[in-house]
């Protein structure tokens, strides 16, 4: 890794993988209704959301058209059927982390300091 370990200065060995709730980016073609959408912008504008998917209607070959609402407005947008877009969903934490602010768990699965003290908790 090149970037720098999130509580220090030195260089980041790994990342964290504990699961947290965030914007995750998944295929228009996995969205289903109940999901927590972020229309186009509203994650990186700052924008009202996530918005609630209440319908999709897919037409073979066409844009999908996903119905949201959000406080008791509807709005609906068009999406390519082979698009991507962000839902609330868990994701692994990300922040890099060096060998002194991170502890491995089990092959493969790194917590950062933050997050290995609510391991050891539930543990």
């Amino acid at each position: 890794m090149t970037a720098p370990c999130t509580f220090c200065t030195e260089p980041a060995a790994t990342e964290c993988r504990w699961p947290v709730i965030q914007p995750v980016k998944i295929r228009v073609a996995d969205l289903v209704a109940g999901d927590a959408l972020y229309p186009a912008g509203a994650w990186s504008e700052s924008l009202p959301g996530p918005f609630g998917v209440t319908s999709i209607l897919r037409d073979e070959g066409g844009p999908v058209l996903v119905t949201v609402d959000y406080e008791g407005h509807t709005w609906q947008y068009r999406y390519p059927a082979a698009g991507t877009v962000y839902v609330l969903g868990t994701g692994p934490c990300g922040k890099p982390c060096c060998d002194h602010h991170t502890r491995q768990i089990e092959e493969g699965l790194d917590y950062c300091v933050e997050h290995w003290r609510a391991w050891e908790r539930i543990a």
